[in-house]
């Protein structure tokens, strides 16, 4: 048997140090020449390290691979915001994954604005709006604050930009929220996540009237928008921060974006007992996810396999030096 996981209210928890895995602990100590102490805290930082890695968000060359696997492959619209779905995902860091998929998801129930356009026919006219998610036009003298205001079958709705087709775009006169607040937008972001912390716009779409479009999303400042996603992507790395903790107190050494999370983690070594052992408990939010308790047991299935795979190596090995194979 691997080490042991069971999820409780304080998380999710891998302890090391079952029967089976223990004997082959011994005798990799044994092979290794180390104390049993110094034998936990190797494997056991190996161990930590394949749960940081095993932990979203992924590297872009992880996400391809696993969907590849599964006989998918990588839909570059589910991670990267605005206008940048060319991009090579499979190039990109588990950082800036994680990054993008949360500006994405902002921008999916979250719409942000720098002008709007002015009413038809009006003196001081302006073109199109300038935001992340349309970006083509310029723009000039339009005013964010009061809005283009316009009756639409029957509903007051707030004309936000026109495309060059003639589709009028704008949004329900209550959707339409310049002076949101950051507390605001996390709300409205919260409303719409999921226990797995990505956002869904299930059963949502625009609404088609005529020659407008209105937008199934709050409409702010971009500014503000911008300040918010900041704020999120902050968070980036929550989740591995769980297991960065354990991770560092066995030697390991956590990139940055990780382990400033470490307070979502907790380490609990009994490395000078009789039996040494540790347990790891990761408390970040990811940990309710039933599907936690999967990667904590098949991350620590691999290590076992693979300590065994270095036994069976040794021991091959040394009978070749001792001349009897």
């Amino acid at each position: 048997m691997p080490p042991d996981a069971t999820i409780s209210g304080a998380g999710i928890k891998a302890e090391v140090y079952t029967a089976d895995f223990g004997a082959a602990l011994k005798e990799y100590a044994r092979l290794k020449k180390f104390t049993l102490r110094e034998a936990i805290r190797d494997q056991g930082r190996l161990l930590l390290r394949d749960l940081i890695n095993a932990t979203p968000p992924f590297s872009g060359r992880s996400l391809t691979r696993m969907l590849a696997a599964r006989g998918l492959t990588l839909n570059a619209r589910s991670y990267v915001a605005g206008q940048d779905e060319s991009a090579g995902i499979a190039n990109l860091s588990a950082r800036k994954v994680g990054e993008r998929r949360v500006e994405t998801d902002i921008r999916r129930v979250i719409h942000g604005v720098e002008r709007l356009d002015r009413a038809p026919g009006a003196a001081d006219t302006a073109t199109l709006i300038v935001s992340q998610t349309n970006p083509r036009y310029a723009t000039h003298g339009a005013d964010l604050a009061a809005g283009v205001r316009q009756r639409v079958a029957g509903v007051e709705a707030v004309r936000i930009y026109a495309d060059r087709r003639g589709n009028v775009y704008g949004v329900d006169a209550e959707r339409f929220r310049p002076d949101a607040t950051l507390a605001d937008l996390a709300e409205t972001h919260r409303k719409h996540r999921l226990k797995s912390g990505r956002v869904t716009t299930a059963g949502r779409r625009d609404k088609v009237v005529g020659r407008w479009r209105f937008l199934d999303k709050l409409v702010t400042k971009e500014a503000t928008v911008r300040k918010y996603v900041k704020r999120v992507q902050d968070r980036v790395g929550l989740a591995k921060g769980g297991w960065a903790t354990a991770f560092q107190g066995l030697g390991g050494r956590a990139p940055g974006w990780i382990a400033r999370h470490t307070r979502y983690g907790r380490f609990v070594p009994h490395l000078d007992a009789p039996d040494p052992s540790f347990t790891a408990v990761n408390v970040a939010a990811w940990a309710e996810d039933p599907l936690a308790q999967t990667v904590v047991l098949k991350a620590a299935q691999t290590r076992h396999r693979r300590l065994q795979n270095w036994i069976a190596g040794a021991l091959r090995a040394n009978a070749r030096q001792a001349g009897l194979a």
